[in-house]
C-alpha cells in the first residue's frame, strides 16, 4: 500500500491495533537484518537499516500525527477481509516534543520510513508474513528512488514492483497469497489499469534479460507512457 495525502497535523493519536512489542521487534529485526541488506545489493541503493521502523508499542514512540493515523485505519479493513498485503508504509520525519519524546510527522521529504502492520498479520502464513515485510519495505525504497512520493506514480509501477519483490523474497519453491500469474492472464486489462496484478509483467521483463531491481532507481518519470518506455527500453536491443 502507498502513503496518505499530506495534511496539516490536527492532533496526536496512539497506535491501537498494532503488533505487540515482541512482534514488532521480530518483524523489525527481519527487515533490518535480512531484507535491507538483500535489497541494497539487488538495487545498488544503500538504505540505512536504522531509518526504517516498524510502528507499534515498544518502538521508539507510538505517537503519530493524524494523516498517518487515518491511513492506518484504512489498512485495518483489508486485514479484516483476509487480504495478503495488509501493511502500510509512510515517509516521515521526527518532530521533537517539549518532554523530550518525539512524534512521527508525515512528510514527503522525510528521511525515515515507518511501516504499520496491523495485528492481523500474525494470523497469516509464514510465507505471507515475509511477503508483507518485503512489499512494504520496497515502498520505503521507492520513496528514496523517485523524486516524488510513490503514491503519485501509477499503481502498475509502484504496486507492481512491490509485488514483484514479494515473490523474489520468498524461498525457492514456496508460494504465498493469490495466484497473480493466473489473474494477469485471465483478466484482459490494460497494463496501465493494473496495480498488484502487474507483477507478472516485471517477471517477463526480468526473463528477457533486463534486470528489474537494479534499474528501478532510474524510473523517475511519473507518467505511465513515459516510464513504460524506460522500463522496456533495454529490451529493444535484445533478440
Amino acid at each position: 500500500m502507498g502513503e496518505p495525502e499530506p495534511a496539516s497535523p490536527m492532533g496526536l493519536r496512539r497506535v491501537s491495533q498494532a503488533l505487540t512489542a515482541a512482534e514488532r521487534a521480530r518483524w523489525e529485526s527481519t527487515i533490518r537484518g535480512d531484507l535491507i541488506p538483500w535489497l541494497n545489493e539487488e538495487t545498488g541503493y544503500t538504505m540505512d537499516p536504522n531509518s526504517v521502523h516498524v510502528l507499534g508499542p515498544g518502538g521508539l514512540t507510538d505517537q503519530i500525527d493524524d494523516p498517518i493515523a487515518d491511513a492506518m485505519l484504512d489498512a485495518e479493513a483489508p486485514a479484516a477481509e483476509g487480504r495478503r498485503i495488509v501493511g502500510m508504509a509512510f515517509e516521515v520525519e521526527r518532530q521533537m516534543n517539549p518532554d523530550g519524546t518525539f512524534t512521527w510527522i508525515y512528510s514527503p521529504t522525510g528521511t525515515d520510513c515507518i511501516i504499520h502492520f496491523p495485528a492481523a498479520v500474525e494470523l497469516l502464513s509464514s510465507a505471507d508474513q515475509l511477503a508483507n515485510r518485503a512489499h512494504e519495505l520496497f515502498h520505503c525504497y521507492q520513496f528514496r528512488f523517485w523524486d516524488t512520493p510513490s503514491r503519485r506514480y501509477p499503481k502498475w509501477l509502484s504496486e507492481g514492483t512491490a509485488a514483484y519483490v514479494e515473490e523474489l523474497a520468498l524461498p525457492s519453491g514456496s508460494s504465498a497469497g493469490p495466484p497473480r500469474f493466473d489473474a494477469y492472464i485471465a483478466e484482459r486489462e490494460e497494463l496501465f489499469e493494473r496495480d498488484y496484478d502487474a507483477m507478472p509483467f516485471f517477471h517477463h521483463i526480468q526473463l528477457t534479460g533486463a534486470d528489474v531491481l537494479s534499474r528501478t532507481p532510474e524510473w523517475v518519470e511519473p507518467q505511465s507512457s513515459t516510464v513504460f518506455q524506460q522500463v522496456v527500453g533495454p529490451l529493444n536491443g535484445l533478440p
